[in-house]
């Protein structure tokens, strides 16, 4: 029996018509548009809703959701390798190092405030953009960053969540762009 992973589309996950093509047309199209005139960005700028949180912890167990390890983390490597400009580890490692050192920090240090959690988080933001506007980072990833703000700044657990879900990213993406 062949397998149906062939029959999906590595951006979104959705069925495609075609298998010999590795995206859905939708994605296709999304490509190919934001690539005519001025700074190209592909699909769109924008990350699947699926690929969104809303918690990063199951509510039954407390532990954290393995969507967040697994396939959504596989799905948003997958984009913002593919992304224009191209993304890589090394894109994101100093603003991941910003963040990875908060989280060392909160596990440490039990009074650690939540306001110094949404501090360096807005810091985050910030080199987001500025990245972003430098052409380093894709206008996605940026968009992925806004998206996680509230719950990334809820509480020092979803901050937590959020720093692992970028872990279980990054260790899909290779080192260097395309």
């Amino acid at each position: 029996m062949q397998s149906n992973k062939k029959n999906k589309c590595k951006v979104c996950g959705e069925w495609k018509a075609n298998p010999p093509y590795d995206v859905c047309y939708n994605c296709s199209q999304q490509t190919r548009g934001a690539s005519r005139g001025g700074r190209s960005q592909s699909f769109g700028g924008t990350i699947p809703d699926k690929c969104t949180m809303e918690n990063f912890y199951l509510p039954e167990s407390g532990c954290l959701r393995p969507e967040i390890f697994l396939k959504e983390a596989e799905t948003l490597a997958d984009i913002f390798m593919n992304a224009k400009p191209s993304m890589s580890q090394s894109s994101i490692r100093s603003m991941f190092g910003m963040l990875k050192s908060t989280e060392r920090r909160i596990k440490h240090e039990k009074e650690f405030h939540i306001d110094c959690v949404r501090e360096v988080y807005y810091r985050f933001i910030r080199h987001c953009e500025y990245q972003n506007k430098r052409n380093i980072i894709p206008d996605m990833f940026l968009d992925f960053a806004n998206k996680h703000r509230e719950i990334a700044t809820r509480d020092k657990d979803q901050f937590r969540g959020f720093v692992e879900y970028l872990t279980s990213i990054m260790a899909r993406m290779k080192t260097k762009p395309k």
